[in-house]
């Protein structure tokens, strides 16, 4: 198992409404073997704690990014996303 942290910074837009915005990425996760998530609001951004299976080594976590990437178009009610590489962080979990 490995862990994924990171820091997505976005705007919020009229009608945010947080349950819909986390039940979103919790959909869109599904099948990407991800055993665990936490979010934590905090001062202009989200941390976001991911615990998945590394399935196939070459691609990783990149189907994860995909996931907080791609949100804008899902989600119309953000904009301005980032997710800055210098506050991300994986690491390898003891099984």
């Amino acid at each position: 198992m490995r862990k994924l942290t990171l820091d997505m910074y976005f705007e919020k837009k009229e009608n945010f409404d947080e349950d819909t915005f986390i039940e979103i990425i919790k959909k869109d996760l599904k099948g990407l073997w991800v055993g665990e998530f936490i979010y934590n609001p905090m001062d202009g951004f989200y941390r976001f704690h991911i615990t998945y299976k590394n399935i196939i080594p070459e691609i990783d976590y990149r189907p994860i990014l995909g996931v907080f990437s791609s949100l804008v178009y899902e989600y119309p009610y953000i904009k301005n996303v980032s997710i800055p590489l210098d506050k991300m962080t994986l690491e390898n979990l003891i099984k």
